[in-house]
């Protein structure tokens, strides 16, 4: 799944160089920093339920707002204008919503059937 994150990182360096790729690795990772922040306010949710699945015991049973499509869309939309705000490059902004987007896409194969509500 990690791979699959910056790889797509690795996709916008070349796509829109002017980012350094820690940017996008930021990128990548921009809708799980959400989902902690979430989390931590009570608005999206999860529970430790050992042997959930093999690779950890974390239930990601509700969050709408980072891991659906919709959401994940929007997000990127978000990052896109926040991105252009600071660099005014537009090649740059749209690498950078589309790796906050992809996120998303890569994470649909690999979590539990919950992710695709």
């Amino acid at each position: 799944m990690f791979i699959g994150h910056y790889g797509a990182s690795f996709v916008a360096k070349k796509l829109a160089p002017k980012l350094s790729l820690g940017v996008y690795f930021v990128a990548a990772q921009v809708l799980d920093i959400l989902f902690s922040i979430f989390v931590v306010l009570g608005v999206e949710k999860m529970r430790l339920v050992p042997g959930f699945t093999e690779t950890n015991n974390y239930d990601l049973y509700y969050m709408p707002y980072t891991h659906s499509l919709v959401g994940a869309v929007a997000w990127g939309l978000v990052s896109t204008l926040v991105i252009f705000a600071i660099v005014k490059r537009a090649p740059e902004a749209i690498a950078f919503g589309g790796v906050v987007i992809s996120h998303f896409l890569f994470d649909v194969p690999v979590h539990t059937p919950a992710l695709r509500k």
